[in-house]
């Protein structure tokens, strides 16, 4: 019953995440679905990344949530940390991008839309720290909240706009999203590491 609310956050996470893909899919051409699928492979791999990371801090960070002090320092090194590996991530995302035309001409098109999603990945990996603080102080219920006005602001944006502006439009809307969802997890969050 504790742990059904985080279960909603990850598959509402998960809508949100593929919407894009779903609209695209009714509404544009096979062509840029896989024109869009192919750079979004590449985009998401390195996602991974900082749910490792917060599924290998995590039992750290419920120990120091005893201490507000403690919780809140380590709180700030990790989000230094993932931050740090965001902006060499998203370089070489976005440096690495035009090498895709090498493995096969055809993909020419994806480098584009994988250069503007490899801006949203500081986002993502900060979200992902907030995420993990209000996990860890038991605030699944509002973490579920936050997760679902993200997938339905996600999917109004993605019906609005992906008919008329395709890949590059879903690529847009995958930044916005998750801007949204980091702004409310980080205001949240914030509270919780000011309260005494």
């Amino acid at each position: 019953k504790r742990a059904f609310p985080l279960g909603l956050t990850l598959i509402f996470n998960l809508v949100y995440f593929r919407a894009d893909v779903f609209v695209l899919t009714l509404v544009r051409t096979t062509t840029e679905v896989g024109t869009y699928g192919l750079a979004y492979k590449f985009f998401e791999f390195p996602l991974t990344i900082p749910t490792f990371f917060a599924n290998a801090i995590y039992p750290i960070l419920l120990i120091r949530s005893k201490d507000k002090k403690l919780f809140v320092k380590t709180s700030i090194k990790a989000g230094l940390f993932l931050f740090g590996l965001s902006i060499i991530t998203t370089t070489g995302l976005y440096l690495g991008a035009p090498l895709l035309k090498y493995i096969r001409n055809d993909f020419t098109p994806s480098i584009q839309i994988l250069q503007l999603l490899s801006l949203s990945t500081p986002v993502f990996f900060i979200s992902s720290l907030f995420m993990w603080i209000m996990i860890t102080y038991g605030k699944n219920k509002a973490l579920m909240i936050i997760y679902f006005i993200g997938m339905v602001f996600n999917i109004i944006l993605c019906v609005l706009f992906i008919p008329t502006y395709g890949t590059i439009g879903a690529a847009i809307i995958t930044l916005v999203s998750e801007v949204l969802v980091l702004i409310l997890s980080g205001i949240y969050s914030l509270k919780l590491l000011r309260s005494k």
